[in-house]
């Protein structure tokens, strides 16, 4: 490392040679181990070329993570990448680089790559099986796929399944829109089993994250389960947060183990899967004991004060049909929107019973409304966390009644509720906290109503969407709302669901595979379409998938029991997989294709982000570029080049509704293209010609990417600081978020009717299991059935820094394993010293780690870090293929402790509980 944290090659002596080759040989034997015997000789390096007295600077784009924002700098000399380091002039990396954005040149000269296009000489599939590779042209894999996908198509399209994951991250194709194109409905995402991250914000902001803290303004932040900015070596989110360290913002990590976040604030150690728990109890310490909340803001930005009739759901107007509330002048009911409501004062709190004060605002007190009685939904709310104490919160989750309340009261005085600030000339409310959740705590059967609850913390104190507040976050362009429609309203007058809460068309049968007839509003299932592939009837499938592409995902590590994934591969006839190297999935295909690395390809997409300037903070639209810094190492091709080359032989390319066409939507796509530049439906276009047009639809015409290459400035469009918050995409909107989730509560009686009149329940999510998980009010709840006897731990799981996402062939890069080497809490099982004790089990001894569901075996790593309950394993490692670096093949497999069982999904976003009940024991 220099100075500066990056990697200079030349300083590891590891690129004496200026030519690919060399670089090759010095790679293989000096950190690889002996160089593989796999396939492609030395020969057949398309960089094996004489000397070309190359010595440039490539600036281009780091791939390494999931929507990678970084800009990087590649030093190439006579073909050869020797260094790779930030680009200081990147708005959103500023010249720094991650773990795994330093490591990159280790996985292109990779020599346990794909060199070239293979096919499987052996039926037989399985890990303990050689493939009996042998090489083969474009042409021949090409003209084999081409024919296998004509096949099936005619016969059924949804019987070829997509297959991806986080590696696609940079491609400008990602799958969706070759699908669609296609006919079939499964396009599966593997990266998302245990992302219950979407649901919650998609209902009640309007986008795909959130709520995410304020960097500039936050002052306290609560993170529940968030590991995701120095834990997992996110540069820019790292940056962000040390810069509000330094600024004075307070830190409250609850989590089962001490982040790098939590050691820099306050820890509050949670036992796992409580944090709902640990949330309402919150709520309630607020509402009945300090009675401290924004009344303004629920008056007038929630549906607080709308009506809930006996049925719980609004009470409408007999001719609008919209929703009602109570006009306290008048004495009788109005539609929500009727002009006679108007901001009246909120009653002082000195002296005023609440009680008076919230029916003063219409937000307490039933009242007959023709032959209904309405009950104002805060009151409905209200009610429904009375029950949930600090007391009740302590036994469930282990935080102490003191410290909940401590924490409730330093949330509400830190909120400043009535407080203002102007920005850039627009006045908007100034709300200095946020409660923010992540992957950790919401990967539970109830993460969205935790994901919810959250959400209403936020909302009590006035603290969403406006500076220093948590925010609604945009995601892929395709799947996220920009903020200044974000809080575009429904006919109710509240947030419109976007992205995820936007309720699928039941369908039954089912035409996919993915069981969102069952899950409507999951993330990523490929767990459940494992379980459909094994056993269709299940699922009521009238068909079984016979072709699948594999590609930028490994279904076989990230769901869970690694058997079961697997026979489910084994059932296909064909599978094809295009890969950087053999992985699991790849070693069971038919054809494996070798894809190129992120320094061997075009891209293009937009980010933002807010920079500092000298007129002070900027709400920044910047470009990410990439183009190929050098030749391809191996006969590889970009995933864009082989997804259009198999459209145009598979006939889906051209015409209205092919390829081309399905990219000019902008809605199935990573890209997105203005009009003047989408593509003509009768031509092919080359991956630079691609890139060139996202560039240009958002920068204008004098874009280019030609002009990057040798380049530190991107392309960007400054545009003020207050466009950064959804507030402030709309001033003055009337826009309200739901506190009272009606939404949610009409989808799940529509669900559990749809199902019902289809006899299609899943075994054991009857009604009475789906029921709560749809209620209009946050609620805890609890698990059907008892814990397993004898399984007294937790098992928790993290993502380390070096291996984020997996994405980039990071688990074979050795420069990452040899970082990691000073992380104490990785490859180990990590226990608490009184746990231990307790078991009688000493540092460093070989344990065994068993749940319900399968076992693990490591070495023990005694830790103050974690919870007295929790059994700690980061990382997802245990690769088992054999064509793998033996390197991959190290580490334990989490996921193997896992439920397989569809019944402990969250209904709400279709991921599993993330914690497994477990024991621990010498081996």
């Amino acid at each position: 490392m220099d100075d500066r944290g990056r990697l200079d090659v030349s300083r590891r002596d590891l690129l004496k040679s200026t030519t690919a080759a060399g670089a090759m040989t010095l790679l293989g034997a000096g950190l690889f181990g002996a160089a593989p015997r796999l396939f492609g000789q030395p020969g057949a390096l398309a960089a094996d070329r004489p000397a070309t007295a190359q010595d440039e600077w490539v600036y281009s784009w780091c791939r390494q993570c999931v929507l990678p924002p970084c800009g990087t700098r590649i030093h190439v000399k006579d073909g050869v990448a020797v260094k790779i380091e930030g680009n200081p002039a990147s708005p959103r990396s500023q010249g720094q680089l991650c773990v795994r954005g330093n490591a990159t040149l280790a996985g292109v000269y990779n020599p346990y790559r794909v060199k070239k296009p293979l096919k499987r000489t052996n039926p037989r599939k399985g890990l303990d099986q050689d493939p009996g590779w042998v090489e083969i042209s474009w042409d021949e894999a090409f003209d084999t796929i081409a024919r296998e996908l004509k096949r099936v198509r005619a016969d059924d399209p949804r019987k070829f399944v997509w297959f991806n994951g986080f590696s696609r991250a940079g491609s400008m194709l990602e799958g969706m829109e070759f699908c669609e194109a296609f006919g079939t409905p499964n396009y599966i995402e593997v990266d998302g089993p245990n992302c219950s991250v979407h649901f919650g914000s998609s209902l009640l902001l309007g986008n795909f994250l959130g709520t995410v803290y304020d960097p500039i303004h936050t002052n306290y932040l609560i993170m529940l389960g968030q590991t995701e900015h120095a834990t997992a070596g996110y540069t820019g989110l790292t940056r962000d947060f040390t810069a509000a360290l330094r600024r004075g913002m307070k830190v409250v990590a609850v989590d089962p183990k001490l982040t790098a976040e939590g050691s820099k604030g306050e820890w509050i150690p949670i036992r796992p899967g409580t944090d709902l728990a640990f949330v309402l109890a919150l709520q309630h310490v607020i509402l009945y004991e300090l009675q401290k909340f924004d009344l303004d803001f629920l008056r007038s930005r929630t549906n607080a004060p709308y009506l809930v009739g006996p049925d719980g759901h609004y009470v409408r107007d007999k001719q609008s049909g919209k929703p009602m509330m109570w006009h306290v002048p008048d004495a009788r009911a109005k539609p929500f929107d009727d002009p006679s409501f108007v901001a009246a004062p909120v009653p002082a709190g000195e002296g005023t019973p609440l009680r008076e004060r919230l029916t003063a605002l219409g937000l307490w007190g039933s009242r007959k409304i023709g032959e209904v009685t309405g009950t104002p939904a805060f009151q409905l709310y209200y009610e429904g966390i009375k029950r949930y104490t600090p007391e009740w919160a302590e036994q469930t989750s282990t935080v102490p009644a003191a410290i909940i309340r401590r924490i409730a009261t330093e949330f509400v005085t830190a909120a400043r509720i009535g407080s203002t600030i102007e920005i850039e000339g627009t006045k908007m409310p100034y709300r200095p906290v946020c409660m923010q959740a992540a992957r950790g705590a919401l990967t539970q059967t109830h993460g969205g109503h935790l994901h919810c609850a959250m959400i209403i913390a936020n909302m009590l104190v006035g603290a969403l969407d406006v500076p220093g507040s948590g925010k609604g976050d945009l995601g892929p362009q395709h799947k996220c709302t920009p903020y200044n429609l974000a809080l575009k309203p429904d006919a109710d007058g509240t947030v419109a669901p976007k992205v995820e809460a936007v309720p699928r068309k039941f369908e039954f049968p089912p035409k996919g595979l993915d069981g969102k007839t069952y899950f409507p509003f999951a993330h990523d299932t490929p767990h459940i379409t494992m379980d459909a592939i094994l056993d269709p009837k299940k699922y009521h499938l009238d068909y079984t998938p016979e072709v699948m592409l594999a590609w930028g995902g490994n279904m076989v590590l990230r769901c869970y029991q690694s058997e079961k994934a697997l026979a489910a591969l084994a059932k296909f006839k064909f599978i094809f997989a295009l890969s950087y190297s053999l992985d699991e999935p790849a070693w069971m295909a038919d054809i494996v294709l070798p894809e190129a690395g992120g320094l061997e390809r075009w891209s293009a997409g937009v980010r933002g982000t807010v920079v500092e300037t000298k007129d002070g903070p900027k709400m920044t639209i910047y470009g990410v570029i990439a183009q190929p810094a050098i030749k391809p190492v191996f006969d590889s091709k970009q995933p864009d080049e082989v997804f259009m080359e198999i459209a145009e032989r598979v006939g889906i390319l051209y015409g209205e509704r092919g390829l081309n066409a399905m990219v000019n939507t902008g809605t199935l796509t990573p890209v997105r293209l203005a009009p003047q530049f989408k593509l003509d439906v009768a031509r092919r276009y080359s991956c630079k010609e691609l890139a060139e047009r996202v560039i240009k639809s958002t920068f204008g015409d004098n874009a280019s990417v030609d002009a990057c290459r040798n380049n530190a400035e991107v392309p960007k469009r400054v545009l003020p600081h207050k466009a950064a918050y959804p507030y402030g995409g709309s001033p003055g909107s009337q826009t309200r978020y739901a506190i009272y989730m009606d939404r949610l509560k009409t989808y799940g009686e529509d669900l559990i009717g749809n199902l019902k009149r289809a006899d299609a329940f899943l075994p054991g999510l009857g009604p009475d299991v789906l029921a709560p998980h749809f209620s209009a009010v946050v609620n805890w709840i609890e698990k059907p059935g008892k814990p397993p006897a004898g399984l007294d731990l937790y098992a928790v799981n993290w993502k380390p820094a070096q291996f984020t996402f997996g994405v980039g062939g990071a688990a074979e890069n050795p420069w990452l394993h040899e970082v990691s080497q000073f992380d104490p809490h990785l490859n180990v099982v990590c226990l608490n010293p009184a746990t231990a004790q307790a078991r009688g089990l000493a540092d460093g001894s070989v344990v065994w780690v068993e749940s319900k569901f399968g076992k693990l075996q490591g070495k023990l790593k005694i830790s103050e870090a974690f919870h007295p309950e929790v059994v700690g394993i980061g990382g997802l490692f245990g690769h088992r293929s054999p064509g793998l670096n033996p390197q991959a093949r190290q580490g334990m497999h989490f996921n193997s402790l896992m439920s397989p069982n569809v019944e402990d999904c969250d209904p709400l976003g279709g991921g599993f509980a993330g914690a497994p009940r477990v024991k621990i024991y010498k081996a």
